[in-house]
């Protein structure tokens, strides 16, 4: 995990092709956890707890309302969404709602903004219980089925041993 020690907002290009893209804050620890105790997600959650619900990259309606959530506390700014009248659209909850209704803004933003944010929790929960490491490399072979050496065997010899072709006088070859 890197650690990044700016709470800056950065800006995310969800369409670039059509020029959609939004300013948003980090998702911090703050404000996932105000988005988890948001009414609309925990009535939506029933019984089960929310960590168990939520996994990135499954765009099921709770991911999707929890993404609705954290947008309208993160998102700062945007560029490339209009109102009817064509002026910029003002910043506002239902605006934002509007905006993740469009199945490839809602996608978009899932994958690039709250996938980052959540994958980053998956990593560290599951750094918390890891096991050992797979073997790899020589060290993943099957054990050896060769006979050892004998401890009196011959070392190879250091010189070059290759003969070397000898040049005879009229052989007939042209140069």
């Amino acid at each position: 995990m890197r650690l990044d020690l700016s709470l800056e907002p950065k800006w995310y290009d969800l369409i670039p092709e059509a020029g959609i893209r939004v300013l948003a804050d980090p998702a911090i620890t703050d404000i996932m956890d105000a988005a988890r105790e948001d009414e609309r997600l925990i009535a939506l959650a029933g019984d089960e707890p929310l960590s168990e619900v939520i996994e990135p990259g499954k765009a099921t309606r709770l991911a999707r309302v929890l993404s609705l959530v954290v947008a309208q506390q993160v998102i700062r700014d945007w560029e490339g969404v209009e109102e009817e009248a064509g002026v910029k659209a003002k910043l506002t909850p239902d605006h934002i709602e509007a905006f993740l209704r469009h199945p490839q803004i809602a996608d978009a933003w899932l994958l690039y903004y709250m996938q980052y944010w959540l994958q980053v929790d998956k990593d560290i929960l599951e750094e918390k219980n890891v096991s050992a490491p797979l073997l790899s490399g020589t060290s993943a072979a099957a054990q050896s089925i060769a006979a050892r050496a004998p401890v009196n065997a011959k070392t190879a010899r250091k010189n070059n041993t290759s003969r070397k072709a000898r040049k005879a006088a009229g052989s007939g070859r042209s140069s």
